[in-house]
């Protein structure tokens, strides 16, 4: 029987990461995406010793990036998609404190992104 597959942005911590971890122990084969692979120290052990596990660069708020990943996926069935990757913005943030740009920031990681992606990858989604 062949392994489903799951696609899970934000892998690198968090939800993302925990995602990923239980997926692999229900032998899914998982495409894992974070910002930055250079920082995803756990996430990158853990596909040292994972041959299910693929690793792939992935900021979701960039355009370029999520056609780079479409195109490198266009002959592949995704089971389950995670549209996980998301922030928090910045400390401190009250009522009459708000910084636009970073609200402005938060809502396309957290909002658009996922539309983006999922436009991009839903010919792709079983």
């Amino acid at each position: 029987m062949e392994s489903l597959t799951a696609l899970i942005t934000g892998a690198s911590q968090g939800l993302g990461f925990e995602f990923t971890q239980q997926l692999l122990k229900q032998n899914y084969r998982v495409i894992a995406t974070c910002r930055h692979l250079t920082q995803a120290q756990a996430l990158k052990k853990l596909a040292e010793n994972e041959p299910k596990l693929t690793l792939c660069e992935l900021d979701v708020t960039d355009p370029k990036l999520i056609n780079t990943l479409q195109s490198t996926l266009q002959d592949q069935s995704i089971d389950r998609l995670i549209l996980n990757a998301g922030i928090a913005g910045a400390d401190g943030v009250t009522i009459g404190n708000i910084d636009t740009n970073n609200f402005q920031k938060v809502f396309a990681t957290n909002t658009f992104a996922p539309i983006c992606i999922l436009n991009a990858l839903h010919p792709l989604v079983a």
